[in-house]
């Protein structure tokens, strides 16, 4: 049993998350990972062999649909940089072009809190700020003192107690597992492994020595809470969460299984197999058998009288079944894939689904949500720890909840609806706007007036595009038409 009194215990309520956690971690650590677990997701068959298994597990090859998938959601909400409100104060807006002193400027750093979160459910920013003996800010400017960003993953909180404040449900003890890199010889780094402990208004560095762990460090941070921000993306409680994928990297595991069953049914049937008829086995003067027939081009063969042999090829319709079977599979994860774009009603509150359609209220949308809300957060802990305070709503991140996988391709379509009739100009310059091919700032009103004045009508345009896509197709390859 865990010692509770050791700093760095975890919390049941960790240790129950983290078993969804270690599929999401083999499937993101790709095909040597699933190769490195070996039965735990590729089971040994009841008659093969230790060589035939190792060679199997070493051939197998993992698609990647659930890190795909990941990136692809969180591609949608930064396909434009997060814009940032004209009211911040200078200094913080410096802060957001390096906001973990990293050189990640806010953008990258809120794209990979985010890809952290959609992964494993939920993901953690503690905002800290040095130690220092500055009295006021012109001060902590001449030192180079300034707050900022700390990514923590969704597997380094050990453990945390609530309290009430004003009715609200708030952090009054946070352990966060960390390592830090301190310089050794001449040369060499070291790792140290160390606990923090942050409370309301102090903080606890723990290090783990040879003797065990020991307080290294300790203060005070001056702030009514505990400057630690949750990104949740598929919350079910208070620091709990659940990977909102996490059915789409079962199938993923299913997919690993049945393509390496079948490479290996393939590898058996192109193989065929050489069979004899009628030839008894041959034994030489000591009583052992004597090595089966052996072919070649310059071979002979001696057969008995009624004798026969002929090769036994394998008929195929198992490979056809397989491939279906993962072609239909791979169909159920592309599906799996897409589910934070579905419209989700049980996410919206009564004043989101008077005031917005709910068929741009999705999962992923939800989420984009938090994360403005987070970065909000962010942005207000930097400010308190330089002594100010912030209006919240400072943020704006732009998610593309598009259900089109392929809107660069689809536009095709569009343009043989717009030449068919069945579609307005006014239509298809709105198409091409929402798929990001026209900017945010363009308007049909203003480009009517450009065609009008500057160029040809749009549907001459659209004709000659088509007329020259005809051209090249019936062009011979590599002559230019």
């Amino acid at each position: 049993m865990s010692n509770t009194d050791q700093v760095d215990y975890v919390l049941p309520a960790v240790e129950a998350m983290a078993k969804n956690w270690a599929v999401v971690d083999d499937l993101r650590g790709g095909t040597l990972s699933m190769r490195g677990k070996k039965e735990k997701y590729l089971p040994k068959r009841r008659l093969e062999t230790d060589q035939d298994y190792e060679a199997r597990i070493n051939a197998a090859t993992l698609y990647p649909a659930f890190t795909d998938a990941v990136a692809s959601m969180v591609g949608r909400v930064f396909t434009k940089p997060v814009k940032l409100g004209d009211n911040l104060p200078a200094r913080l807006l410096g802060l957001m072009e390096d906001v973990d002193t990293e050189d990640r400027n806010l953008h990258a750093f809120a794209r990979d809190w985010m890809d952290d979160a959609v992964a494993y459910g939920l993901s953690h920013v503690l905002v800290d700020m040095p130690q220092h003996n500055a009295k006021t800010q012109a001060e902590e400017l001449a030192l180079g003192v300034r707050p900022y960003g700390v990514l923590v993953k969704h597997n380094q909180i050990l453990g945390w107690k609530t309290t009430k404040q004003g009715g609200n449900v708030v952090l009054s003890e946070v352990r966060i597992r960390e390592t830090v890199t301190e310089e050794s010889g001449k040369y060499g780094v070291e790792e140290i492994e160390q606990v923090r402990v942050l409370r309301i208004g102090s903080y606890e560095v723990h290090r783990k020595g040879k003797d065990g762990w020991y307080l290294h460090d300790e203060g005070a941070t001056g702030l009514s809470r505990i400057p630690l921000v949750t990104l949740y993306a598929n919350r079910t409680g208070f620091m709990l969460a659940v990977p909102p994928l996490l059915e789409l990297a079962w199938l993923n595991v299913k997919h690993w299984q049945k393509q390496s069953s079948l490479d290996s049914l393939i590898e058996t049937a192109c193989v065929p197999i050489l069979a004899t008829i009628g030839v008894q086995p041959k034994y030489d003067e000591n009583g052992n058998e004597v090595p089966g027939i052996i072919i070649g081009a310059k071979s002979g063969i001696d057969l008995p009288e009624g004798g026969d042999m002929k090769y036994v090829e394998h008929s195929g319709a198992a490979i056809s079944s397989g491939k279906e079977d993962l072609e239909a599979l791979e169909e159920q994860m592309r599906v799996a894939g897409g589910q934070l774009l579905k419209p989700d009603t049980q996410v919206m509150t009564a004043a989101q689904s008077e005031a917005e359609n709910a068929k741009e209220i999705s999962r992923l949308g939800m989420i984009a949500q938090n994360l403005e809300d987070s970065i909000d957060q962010m942005i207000g802990l930097m400010a308190e720890w330089m002594g100010n305070t912030i209006e919240s709503g400072n943020v704006q991140v732009h998610v593309n909840l598009d259900p089109d996988f392929a809107p660069v391709e689809s536009m095709n379509v569009l343009i043989n609806m717009f030449n068919a009739g069945l579609l307005s100009k006014q239509g298809l310059f709105n198409e091409a706007k929402r798929r990001g091919l026209i900017s945010d700032d363009a308007t049909w009103e203003e480009e009517q007036e450009r065609i009008e004045s500057q160029g040809p009508d749009a549907s001459e345009v659209v004709r000659l595009m088509a007329q020259f896509r005809a051209e090249q197709a019936k062009s011979p390859e590599g002559v230019e038409p």
